[in-house]
């Protein structure tokens, strides 16, 4: 590729036969790693491209193609800098070129950007129009830093903090913004506080479960941390489509009932050997099954709802998936106790 971050004052330094392509973002366009790309007609002989690179300013320093274009622009092939060096000086590009070049949409997100070099392994792609016309270029330095970015706001994003939050911000602007996640994880509190409040005739007889009760909800929890931040990621990254869910969430339910089975056997283990009584370790294991197996399936569909109605998944999908998992496991393991203690086994 023969790319450069900036074509602000190249003009007057580019050769005759060099043509600048830069891609015009609406200022409310989202940030893309795309740079303005240079290009050379493919009638002009390997001695002409040769010299005219000999003539490029120091900024245009990231050299990997020479990509080829037509007389309206268009992209008609690539030549590698190998094959312009080994070439016959009076060879014109046209007999070089590779005229299979895999490109990218002007419109491409960052995600599909990084998807579609994911695969290819290029160290650079093309970006053209809908006309095939060459509009820039996706640099692989440009892509990780992009990407970097990118999964930092996703980290912010699933904390419910602004991307711009750190330790020197004003006072009351960082309140303002966390503020909103504190309030979204409350519901989830309300939530597990209705469900303890409905089994009260339950926890009354048995104080022991109230000493059980964190545990089951704090492992489904983890477990459904787990799962949103895998998810979230890949859907971020265009590792998984909305189509293809459902194979991500038989793979993740598969994983939440093998370590629901494995925590909730030690959970079993252990209440038994404080207790002596296998019933209450049978309750709470049986429980903590339950929850990890509906806080992976959480975890996956969550952030894909959200992603499929335009929503941020990884600044909403927490908070839904807390209350999911705070519910569902104060519903499993204070309704088992509930039916073992009017069964006369606790």
């Amino acid at each position: 590729m023969l790319a450069i971050h900036s074509a602000t004052g190249l003009e007057m330094f580019r050769p005759p036969i060099v043509r600048i392509h830069e891609l015009s973002l609406e200022p409310a366009a989202p940030r893309l790693p795309c740079a303005p790309a240079l290009s050379f007609p493919q009638h002009i002989t390997v001695q002409q491209a040769i010299e005219a690179l000999r003539q490029m300013p120091p900024e245009s320093d990231s050299i990997y193609y020479l990509f080829v274009t037509d007389y309206e622009e268009r992209l008609v092939g690539v030549v590698s800098l190998r094959q312009l060096v080994v070439a016959p000086p009076g060879s014109h590009l046209f007999e070089l070129m590779d005229r299979r070049v895999i490109t990218l949409p002007d419109d491409a997100s960052l995600e599909e950007q990084a998807h579609v070099m994911s695969q290819t392994r290029m160290l650079a792609l093309p970006m053209v129009d809908d006309e095939g016309r060459l509009v820039g270029a996706v640099d692989t330095h440009d892509m990780v830093a992009a990407i970097k970015d990118e999964a930092t706001e996703t980290m912010y994003r699933l904390a419910t903090l602004s991307a711009s939050e750190d330790h020197e911000r004003p006072l009351f602007a960082s309140a303002r913004e966390r503020i909103l996640g504190l309030v979204l994880h409350l519901f989830g509190m309300v939530v597990a506080g209705w469900m303890i409040s409905t089994f009260s005739h339950t926890l009354a007889h048995m104080v022991t479960l109230a000493v059980v009760l964190p545990i089951v909800s704090g492992q489904g929890r983890v477990a459904g941390t787990q799962t949103l931040t895998l998810v979230v990621r890949s859907l971020a990254l265009g590792k998984v489509r909305i189509a293809k869910v459902r194979q991500v969430l038989n793979h993740e339910l598969s994983i939440g009932l093998v370590n629901g089975l494995g925590v909730g056997l030690l959970v079993s283990i252990g209440m038994w050997l404080w207790q002596g009584n296998g019933i209450p370790g049978l309750v709470a294991g049986v429980a903590t099954a339950a929850t990890l197996w509906v806080a992976a399936g959480a975890g996956v569909l969550v952030p894909t709802l959200f992603k499929a109605v335009r929503l941020d998944p990884a600044r909403w999908s927490l908070a839904v998936v807390s209350t999911i998992v705070y519910g569902c496991s104060m519903l499993f393991f204070l309704g088992l106790s509930t039916l073992a203690w009017h069964a006369g086994y606790l």
